[in-house]
């Protein structure tokens, strides 16, 4: 499984738990949670990831949007996860950040490779015009 989707499913498992745990708790009405989408954000300013699972539960909760996200937020976990952080924006999105690591992680090995490959097609093409160059 790629990093992606493993992202997408540790989220949508965290996200289940908690809405879970707030009908538990008594945050929110007992109700079916309604299908939430979880997506990658246009602005990175918004987080790497967003759902919409609160806006997607306000028919089922029969409650706005933004408290369903309190709700949600106040019973994530997302020990065990890809991510560090998260925020409540706008009328019930929730963002999700990477953790440093996963990033650092990400990058290293991404770049790593990358550059191994640019250091090799210029190695190459500099060898063989030096070559021509100095015989």
């Amino acid at each position: 499984m790629d990093t992606y989707a493993l992202a997408v499913q540790q989220l949508k498992k965290a996200i289940e738990n908690a809405i879970e745990k707030a009908i538990t708790n008594g945050e929110l009405p007992q109700a079916e949670a309604a299908p939430f989408i979880i997506e990658t954000p246009a602005d990175r300013s918004h987080g790497d990831f967003a759902t919409n699972a609160a806006m997607a539960g306000a028919k089922a909760f029969r409650m706005p949007p933004f408290k369903i996200a309190q709700a949600i937020t106040s019973n994530l976990n997302l020990e065990g996860t890809m991510f560090d952080r998260f925020e409540t924006a706008g009328p019930g999105f929730i963002n999700f950040f990477l953790g440093f690591d996963l990033n650092y992680d990400w990058y290293l090995v991404h770049c790593f490779s990358y550059s191994l490959a640019i250091t090799i097609t210029i190695k190459l093409f500099c060898s063989s015009r030096l070559h021509k160059i100095v015989h």
